[in-house]
Order: C-alpha cells, then sequence, then structure tokens
C-alpha cells in the first residue's frame, strides 16, 4: 500500500510539473507575439485652433489715437506706450554664422528624423505615409507573411490537360485551382501595396555609395557627415546585442528550471527509496515473527 500511493503521488507531482512547463511555454509564445516597441504607441495629435477677435476692439487698438510713427518713419508704426518710443537708434543684428551642433544634439536630431530621412532616400511620399500611419492607428500594424517575388523568374508553363509528358505524372488542372491562385495573387498585390515604414533599411545590403546618399538626406535634419549611418549601424547593434543577452537568460532560466526538476527528482527518489527500505524492513521483520509462531507452536506440539 505504501509503495503504490507513493507511485500515484511521483505521477501526480510529474503531471504538474508537465503541465506547468507547458503554461510557461505557452504564456512566454503569447508574450513574444504581443511584444512591440514601447516607441510605437507614441503618437502626437494637433487639433486646429480658430482665434476670434472682436472687430470693435482691434480697431480702437489700430486707431490714430493709440498708435504713432517711430522717428517719424510712416512705415513703422508703434503704440504710443511702447518702450521703443524712448529709443533713438535700434543696432541692427547681424546674423552669425551656424556653430556646429554637438554630439548629443546630432544624436538627438537622429532620433527625431530618423523616419522621415528613411522616407527621403527610398522616395516615399507623405501623403502615402500618412495613410499608412491611419491605417496602422485604426487596424494595427500589417505584418507580411509572405516572400515578394523573385524578379526574372520564369514561370513554369502549365499543362493544358491533367498529365505532364515530361515527368510522366498527373498534375491538377489550372481550373480547379483558380480560386486559391486568384487569393494568393491578391494577397501579394495587397502584400506588394503596403510599405513597411519602420526600419525597412537593411543594413547589411547597403553599399557606400546608397550609405553616402542617405547621410547626404539627413544633412538637412541637422546631421553632418555619416552620422545618420553611424547611428543607424550602432542601433542595429545594440539589438543584436539585446537579442542574444535575452537568448543568454532564457537558457539560464531553463537550465535553473533543469536543475530543479533534477533537484525533485533526487527528493522523489530518496524518498522512494526509503519508503522502499521501510517496507522491506517491515517484511522481514513480519516473516520473522511469523517464523518464531511457527516455530513455538511446533515446539508446544
Amino acid at each position: 500500500m505504501m509503495w503504490q500511493e507513493a507511485r500515484k503521488q511521483e505521477r501526480k507531482i510529474r503531471g504538474l510539473l508537465v503541465d506547468f512547463k507547458k503554461r510557461a511555454e505557452r504564456r512566454k509564445d503569447y508574450y513574444e507575439k504581443i511584444k512591440a516597441d514601447p516607441t510605437q504607441f507614441l503618437q502626437l495629435h494637433g487639433r486646429p485652433c480658430k482665434i476670434h477677435l472682436d472687430p470693435a476692439i482691434a480697431i480702437a487698438a489700430d486707431s490714430p489715437a493709440n498708435i504713432m510713427p517711430w522717428q517719424g518713419n510712416q512705415d513703422i508704426l508703434i503704440d504710443r506706450f511702447d518702450v521703443r518710443a524712448h529709443l533713438d537708434y535700434i543696432p541692427e543684428i547681424k546674423s552669425k554664422e551656424e556653430e556646429d551642433l554637438d554630439y548629443d544634439e546630432r544624436h538627438i536630431n537622429y532620433e527625431r528624423y530618423r523616419i522621415l530621412v528613411q522616407n527621403d532616400f527610398l522616395g516615399v511620399s507623405e501623403n502615402k505615409f500618412l495613410h499608412q500611419l491611419a491605417i496602422e492607428e485604426q487596424f494595427g500594424p500589417v505584418e507580411k507573411t509572405g516572400a515578394p517575388p523573385i524578379e526574372g523568374k520564369k514561370k513554369v508553363p502549365g499543362a493544358a490537360i491533367g498529365y505532364n509528358y515530361n515527368e510522366g505524372t498527373v498534375v491538377s488542372s489550372p481550373t480547379a485551382d483558380s480560386n486559391n491562385s486568384d487569393q494568393e495573387d491578391e494577397e501579394e498585390d495587397e502584400e506588394d501595396s503596403d510599405v513597411d515604414f519602420d526600419l525597412c533599411v537593411d543594413i547589411n545590403k547597403i553599399g557606400s555609395q546608397q550609405a553616402h546618399e542617405m547621410n547626404a538626406c539627413a544633412h538637412i535634419y541637422g546631421m553632418t557627415s555619416n552620422d545618420f549611418f553611424s547611428f543607424l549601424t550602432k542601433d542595429v547593434e545594440e539589438a543584436e546585442n539585446l537579442k542574444i543577452a535575452r537568448e543568454r537568460e532564457e537558457e539560464k532560466a531553463m537550465y535553473s528550471v533543469y536543475i530543479v526538476n533534477y533537484l525533485i527528482l533526487y527528493v522523489l527518489f530518496n524518498w522512494f527509496v526509503w519508503a522502499e527500505i521501510n517496507c522491506l524492513k517491515s517484511y522481514f521483520e513480519s516473516t520473522i515473527m511469523i517464523s518464531r509462531v511457527t516455530c513455538l507452536q511446533f515446539k508446544l506440539v
């Protein structure tokens, strides 16, 4: 009875461990699917504001009783309470040469105008980009599931009947799969029409000339020389390092789970051994007692 109860508890604990592991895997897959960059949820909305002026107040402010020419110049009219009425001369401000931006300001401009620089480099219009943002805001981000078609790849000629003379095998007729092919073509067209506006530039496939063009597009947004491409490569490297660190943490977590499971199994094994020893001990004690009783019976007889 003790051994059966131990086996029952062992199966129960093993089932709990398996259920916990599967539940943790399902939770991990769920959070991996819904996980996104927090900056994607940052939105700025503007509203037009109309200023309604009182016409009577505006006419009173522009009346000759309140407005006077400055230094007798009828082209420059100031309020009679303006402090400039006490000035004889206002020196002209000479335009200074633009000072070079420091590293932090250039990095701020990169974070501020990164998507605009990519759109200028890829030739994406502002209207198309805003339309895509409106679609993503209403229906969520668009995910591409299929690979783009390879240009220049020749299509295999289809058989007019359900037989291929080259291979000697029966093939499906084109009319049977017409609906599926039409749906696939529509999905491919929709995927081709949608443009991924986040980080849609592959750093590994960009040459030196394209990198110079991208940096030239970034010069009008407060960046100099090759700031944009260097910042972009640094972001990609940081993302890769974070991915590697996350994988290492997951491996450590899995290793710790294995250690815990091993310890649990070790404790259960020791407990089972102890239970078996006690069962054997009680069995031997009972057999010894029975043998002694039988011996006494024989002696009495």
